[in-house]
């Protein structure tokens, strides 16, 4: 699935923030994966984000996400889901705003 969204630093700039993940991961799969693509909206630029910031990987080697799912979200995978993304597209935007 992808979100395309719009985020503006206090300092003006201002990207296109595109993020991807799959949301038919398996129950088996331990770990849930989002990438994450932004352009400056002033020049059409690609910025380049370091590759744990572009590629956001959450999980537990020891427990699949179906347990995940199962037992912290009460069977909920939209939850876990929207979970993982909130933290993943906070932590690109915090760099966006401070890594430049």
């Amino acid at each position: 699935m992808e979100k395309k969204s719009s985020y503006h630093c206090i300092d003006g700039r201002s990207y296109d923030v595109t993020m991807t993940w799959n949301e038919q991961f398996k129950d088996t799969d331990k770990i849930f994966k989002a990438d994450f693509i932004a352009i400056d909206q002033s020049n059409s630029r690609k910025l380049v984000l370091p590759r744990e910031i572009a590629t956001y990987a959450i999980g537990d080697p020891e427990e699949p996400l179906g347990e995940r799912v199962k037992y912290y979200y009460n069977g909920n995978r939209e939850e876990l889901m929207s979970d993982y993304l909130t933290t993943a597209y906070r932590r690109v935007c915090d760099w966006i705003e401070r890594g430049k």
